[in-house]
């Protein structure tokens, strides 16, 4: 299936950090370093805890873009 081009980039932005942010706390306490939240830490020169509010702040935002480009459609909504 073929989705408008909001919705698959909502479900890949989704499918990218989804696991990394249920998983952060439980791996931050284990000590692992080796995982999208802190790899991009290291790309962006930020603490992991922030790149972790952002990827929150970004998947809500995409999650808006989703909401107003389904809008009018309802057999998109």
């Amino acid at each position: 299936m073929r989705f408008p081009c909001p919705v698959a980039s909502f479900i890949s932005l989704l499918n990218a950090t989804h696991f990394d942010r249920l998983s952060f706390y439980k791996e931050e306490l284990a000590g692992e370093k080796t995982n999208y939240v802190h790899a991009r830490a290291a790309a962006e020169l930020l603490p992991p805890i922030a790149i972790l509010h952002k990827l929150v702040d970004e998947t809500l935002e995409s999650g808006r873009r989703l909401d107003s480009f389904t809008a009018g459609d309802q057999e998109l909504q």
